[in-house]
């Protein structure tokens, strides 16, 4: 079966802003896009990748692909600020191709399904892991006999939900592939994208263009309650380092010059994450490599980061999210400070660039505790901070805890851009206030004289002066309210929205 798939464009949520830029500028194909057609590819079927991302015209670039290809199956995958585009694409969709199959798939569309189909010209919607399922969907096996597939009679409207059941006949999202099943999946098909659209990228954080994101692992065993675990669930499977490092290779050899490694939870196996980098280092291999989605500060070492950093990392992020002690144990982290100033520490000694990710308006946030993660931030030796309001994104438990409080279940509404206080009410702090130490958060942070030295010093020695300067006078101008997760000079790519 010929299939399409596209991946909507996240610039419809800059329209209007201060952070709009040309749509090559900060672009990395797509993931997502890459693992599932390799899927439908080693399943026999023919694929094409659209990436709107890099297109010049959105809906002229879906009509040209249709036109050309004219495919039988067209595969969509959003998160919840892509949700509306997603549905004005699957509508154009169906203009111009009529009996076409349009698959939906991803984060939003796993933890509403059923809203997805209602609501759109979708047909299928491929709940959690979709390497299975969508290959099946388009080998036309029946859809009642597909797990963890929904579908829509086009005729009726009728909807029907196939979940597959887990434990004593309770539906959970744990993730369906064992780390057997993730070393046997293909490589992700970057060979289909053009990776001369995607030669800009911010100099900032990566060291070289293109970058190739790449997964090592699947699941995540942390609570948060701000995160959702929609798609990969809550079993971590790790591939094997062998695995791991081919990838790495393949990837070099089709082009890119720097990996991003985008797990959950890439640390999880301390031994497995150090076996990797030796690897790296056995096969002679040298490349820049980043983890910007964060590791977790329980599940790294001196060691880890020793290793790494011979085997080419030279830029990591920690979810450190908050100073307060009560904060953080509310938010069922499963970390300390404690932990977390050592892990800063660790990979700074071993001459690794460190971002800090922290949020506020967390549940039971005051303005003591909002102090404190200031104060908590300015006491670690981090090149980077960036400080997020929290938004209670549906599929997590936030969103349900706070459900009364919810101003609209628009979802065109919880784009990058829109303020929290438009979203809902938080049950203990006034935006006003919030928003006052937002600003003290980023003013503070980064006007230290001594933090203003070290990294222009840094960033000479590193050839980005430029860049953080931009950067630097978007976050002087304030920053802009955004749904924790949201893309912005920051922050593009850390996903609380699980497998997005």
């Amino acid at each position: 079966m010929r299939s399409l798939l596209i991946n909507p464009s996240e610039m419809s949520v800059y329209r209007g802003t201060r952070f709009e830029f040309k749509k090559t500028e900060e672009c990395v194909p797509p993931l997502n896009l890459a693992v599932v057609g390799a899927a439908l590819r080693q399943g026999g079927h023919e694929v094409r990748i659209l990436d709107l991302q890099v297109a010049d015209d959105d809906d002229r670039a879906v009509e040209q692909a249709i036109r050309e290809f004219h495919p039988e199956l067209i595969g969509l995958g959003f998160k919840t600020p892509l949700y509306f585009e997603a549905l004005r694409i699957a509508g154009r969709v169906r203009a111009l191709a009529p009996e076409t199959l349009i698959v939906g798939g991803g984060v939003h569309a796993t933890s509403y399904p059923e809203e997805c189909l209602a609501e759109s010209e979708m047909d299928v919607i491929c709940i959690g892991e979709a390497d299975d399922s969508v290959v099946r969907v388009a080998d036309g096996v029946p859809l009642d006999e597909i797990p963890d597939v929904a579908h829509k009679n086009r005729r009726t409207g009728e909807i029907t939900v196939h979940r597959r059941q887990k434990r004593g006949g309770k539906t959970r999202f744990e993730g369906y592939l064992t780390a057997g099943d993730l070393d046997r999946l293909p490589f992700p098909a970057y060979d289909l994208y053009d990776l001369e659209e995607y030669a800009g990228i911010s100099r900032l954080f990566y060291e070289e263009a293109p970058v190739g994101f790449m997964e090592t692992s699947r699941g995540c065993l942390a609570r948060c309650v701000f995160c959702t675990k929609g798609v990969f669930g809550i079993t971590w499977r790790g591939k094997s380092p062998k695995r791991v490092v081919d990838e790495m290779e393949h990837l070099l050899d089709l082009g890119f010059r720097e990996i991003e490694i985008v797990d959950d939870s890439f640390t999880t196996d301390g031994d497995r994450a150090i076996a990797i980098c030796e690897e790296i280092l056995k096969r002679g291999l040298r490349f820049p490599w980043c983890c910007r989605n964060g590791l977790r500060v329980a599940n790294v070492s001196p060691e880890f980061f020793r290793i790494a950093r011979r085997a080419g990392l030279h830029l990591v992020a920690f979810g450190l999210e908050t100073g307060n002690r009560d904060v953080l144990i509310r938010m069922k982290k499963g970390a300390t400070l404690e932990r977390g100033r050592e892990a800063v520490r660790w990979a700074k000694e071993a001459g690794i660039t460190v971002m800090g990710y922290f949020m506020v308006a967390l549940p039971g946030e005051t303005e003591r505790s909002m102090q404190d993660t200031i104060d908590f931030a300015c006491s670690l030796p981090l090149d980077y901070a960036k400080f997020d309001i929290t938004i209670p994104l549906p599929g997590t438990e936030l969103y349900h805890v706070w459900k009364d409080r919810l101003k609209t279940t628009n979802w065109a509404d919880y784009n990058f851009h829109n303020p929290a206080r438009n979203l809902y009410d938080h049950p203990t702090l006034e935006w006003d206030t919030v928003d006052r130490y937002v600003r003290r958060a980023y003013r503070r942070f980064y006007s230290r004289p001594g933090y203003l030295l070290r990294q222009g010093a840094r960033l000479l020695r590193q050839r980005r002066l430029g860049a953080s300067t931009r950067v630097a006078l978007q976050i002087i101008r304030g920053p802009t309210e955004r749904p924790v997760g949201g893309a912005d000079p920051l922050r593009p790519t850390r996903r609380l929205e699980s497998g997005a």
